[in-house]
């Protein structure tokens, strides 16, 4: 009952949010901190840590599918380019070159240790996504006014970049927890869940589009998303048991599904966005119940050196991967600006937590701190630096007649 509460309230904390044009995550992200996780005075907490980490993983797959489902490659076949460079590239680049900052950082204290090398290597995969989402909706004052080509390109960029992410931040926990691992089963690990993922990902989202286009009962309003959520739900869970990433083929699935003619395709948009709402509302909910505040505090530190740093790489990434794309200097410059953190940082925090890792304790509280700190600092400039860079078109309304 208490959780249940918790969500109505995060419900609620996100609608205010959108009516006073804030992200619903710094509020959510509130809650949970303001919320004592042991507040049903036994010994077991409200939420405890192996909960949270099935239920972010759970909402981590629904998140995905539901960026799948609604990539539509005909509007963004101008951008796949560009945004296909920086998912990929951007994300190892960034990932390494954060890993080579933090690096630096712990040899110029001399507490550099070679055991150390999985830890920085999962802050820089966990750091290394990025949500459109959060940066979209602190440009709501400015709808219909942005070059709609460099939306898109955010757009596209938040959403192919997470799997890429994910698979380096299991590589990193796969390194700390791999006693006696050799690294050629390491690397043929990864390249299996990588592949196999793919492969039946693409596999069952065909199967879904046919099975769909095939049955007109199931494609009733009230039973197709049902019916999608429960075939996402079966294909997730064999993908796991065949050893394949369950995130990656729950997102190839919903890419082959979203640009499919099988279904009503606003019908099942509509459900699964209330479905990846609830699920992001689950994720900085659950993060800010199992992190004490004080843990936050302690990380800030850090945390903001890391956005600093991010900052840095993102915009080194952004002008070396568009160099030679048809984008201006002005929107280049925005788009470096507008790398903000999300949910899948979250997640992964959570994963290393539960995971064998001794560190792994230690990454919710920086996760946090971070996008925190990536929405007061960076996320809130976004609209006057717009203005800045000559970006935002005039109004309808400033128009004369």
């Amino acid at each position: 009952m208490a959780f249940g509460g918790l969500l109505l309230a995060a419900v609620l904390l996100d609608d205010l949010a959108d009516r006073v044009k804030l992200p619903g995550i710094l509020l959510v992200l509130a809650l949970g901190l303001l919320v004592d996780n042991d507040l049903r005075s036994t010994s077991e907490p409200l939420l405890s840590l192996v909960r949270a980490d099935r239920i972010t993983q759970s909402a981590l797959i629904l998140v995905l599918f539901f960026g799948g489902l609604t990539t539509n490659w005909t509007r963004m076949k101008a951008v796949i380019r560009p945004a296909a460079r920086l998912a990929s590239l951007g994300v190892l680049l960034t990932a390494g070159l954060l890993t080579l900052i933090g690096v630096g950082a712990l040899i110029a204290q001399g507490k550099w240790q070679v055991g150390l090398l999985a830890q920085v290597l999962f802050v820089g995969a966990m750091l290394s996504s990025t949500d459109a989402s959060a940066a979209l909706s602190l440009l709501r004052p400015l709808a219909g006014r942005l070059p709609q080509r460099v939306l898109d390109l955010i757009e596209m960029e938040s959403t192919i970049n997470d799997p890429m992410a994910v698979v380096l931040a299991n590589v990193a926990l796969a390194l700390a927890g791999g006693t006696g691992l050799a690294t050629a089963d390491l690397v043929t690990d990864v390249i299996r869940q990588f592949l196999l993922g793919g492969l039946l990902g693409f596999i069952g989202g065909s199967m879904i589009s046919q099975l769909l286009m095939g049955s007109q009962s199931l494609t009733r309003g009230s039973m197709l998303p049902v019916v999608s959520l429960a075939l996402l739900l079966v294909l997730s869970g064999g993908t796991t048991l065949m050893g394949g990433s369950p995130l990656l083929a729950a997102y190839v699935a919903g890419l082959v599904l979203g640009n499919s003619r099988a279904a009503a395709q606003e019908v099942l948009e509509e459900a699964h966005s209330s479905f990846a709402k609830m699920a992001e509302l689950m994720l900085f909910l659950c993060l800010g119940l199992v992190v004490a505040p004080q843990n936050v505090v302690e990380a800030a530190g850090w945390a903001l050196l890391l956005v600093l740093a991010m900052q840095l790489v993102r915009w080194l990434m952004v002008q070396l991967l568009l160099l030679r794309a048809d984008f201006q200097s002005s929107e280049k410059r925005f788009v470096a600006w507008t790398g903000l953190r999300g949910a899948v940082p979250i997640a992964m925090a959570i994963q290393a937590w539960a995971s064998p890792a001794s560190w792994g304790k230690l990454m919710p509280p920086l996760a946090l701190a971070v996008v925190l700190f990536g929405l007061l600092l960076q996320g809130f400039a976004l609209v006057p630096i717009a203005h800045r860079l000559g970006l935002v078109l005039p109004s309808e309304e400033s128009e004369p007649t």
